[in-house]
C-alpha cells in the first residue's frame, strides 16, 4: 500500500492508504478508476483524479494537499500503467433491474473450461472490434442470479442461452464505468491464471494481431478417461481442467528427455 498523510496548519496529520498494485483495488477503487480511465485526459493527470478520488479525503482536507504531494504520489501509481493482473474478483456482485447478479468469484474459481471458452470469445472479440454488444456479452455470461439449490461449487444459476440471451438485454443498461471495471477484473484474473498454468498458454508474439482463439478444439482434445465425454469436460472446473492440462504437457516433457 502507499501511505499518504495531510498535515493541517495545528500540525494536526490524518494519514490515508493507496492501493499500490491491481491485488490491493477495492471495489471502489477499481469503479473510481475505470470511471477516470473512460474519460479523455492524460495519464499524469488521471492519476491524480484517481488520488483525489481514492484517498477520500473530505474537499476541505483536500485543500491542504499540495500539488507536488499530488504528482508525487501519483507517479508511484505505476501499476495504472500496465496490464491488470489480479486474482481478486473484486465486483463479487451487483444490482440491477432490483435483481443481484453475482460474478465467478476469486480467479475465476466458479467457471467450468466451457464457461471460460464463451468469455474469452466475448473477451477477444471485444478487443479486436471494441464493440460494446461484446462487452455486454461478456458481462451476461459471468454475472447470473444466484442457484437456490445447489451451492456447492458456484452460487450462481447454470449458464443458459435464453437466460443469457435476457441478462444481454438488461445489461446494455448498465453504466460504461461498471462495465469498464468488470473487463478489468476479468482481464485480471485472466492474467493470473495464465501466469499460474503458464504451460497450458500459448505465448505470442507482442504488437501482431492473432485470430480470436476458441477452445472448443482444445476441449475436444482433454476428453477422454480422466475428464469423461466433451459435455463432463466442459463442466469442469477450469482450474481442475489447467491442473490435469500443464501435468499432462509436463509428462510429455519428461518423455522427450528420456
Amino acid at each position: 500500500m502507499i501511505n499518504m498523510e495531510v498535515q493541517y496548519p495545528d500540525g494536526t496529520i490524518e494519514r490515508k492508504q493507496l492501493p499500490a498494485s491491481w491485488e490491493e483495488m477495492n471495489r471502489v477503487q477499481l469503479l473510481q478508476w475505470s470511471r477516470i480511465s473512460l474519460q479523455k485526459m492524460e495519464v499524469l493527470q488521471a492519476k491524480i483524479s484517481f488520488v483525489k478520488r481514492a484517498s477520500r479525503f473530505s474537499k476541505a482536507t483536500q485543500r491542504h494537499l499540495r500539488k507536488t504531494q499530488l504528482v508525487a504520489i501519483a507517479h508511484q501509481l505505476k501499476f495504472l500503467n500496465t496490464s491488470p493482473i489480479m486474482s481478486r474478483w473484486v465486483v463479487p456482485s451487483f444490482r440491477h433491474f432490483f435483481r443481484r447478479y453475482y460474478g465467478p468469484g476469486d480467479a475465476l474459481s466458479y467457471m467450468t473450461i466451457g464457461e471460460f471458452r464463451i468469455t474469452e470469445l466475448c473477451f477477444q472479440q471485444y478487443l479486436k472490434t471494441g464493440k460494446k454488444q461484446f462487452l455486454v456479452a461478456l458481462a451476461a455470461a459471468m454475472y447470473r442470479p444466484k442457484n437456490r439449490q445447489d451451492l456447492a461449487l458456484d452460487i450462481r444459476r447454470p449458464l443458459g442461452k435464453c437466460s443469457t440471451e435476457k441478462r444481454e438485454k438488461r445489461f446494455k443498461y448498465l453504466s460504461p464505468m461498471m462495465l469498464q471495471a468488470i473487463l478489468l477484473n476479468y482481464e485480471g484474473c485472466r492474467a493470473f491464471i495464465q501466469r499460474k498454468y503458464a504451460p497450458a498458454f500459448k505465448q505470442t508474439k507482442v504488437g501482431k494481431e492473432q485470430p480470436v482463439q476458441d477452445l472448443q478444439e482444445l476441449i475436444e482434445t482433454m476428453a477422454g478417461e480422466k475428464l469423461g465425454p466433451i459435455h463432463q469436460v466442459e463442466q469442469t472446473n477450469i482450474h481442475r481442467f489447467f491442473r490435469h492440462l500443464v501435468g499432462i504437457i509436463q509428462e510429455a516433457k519428461e518423455v522427450q528427455k528420456q
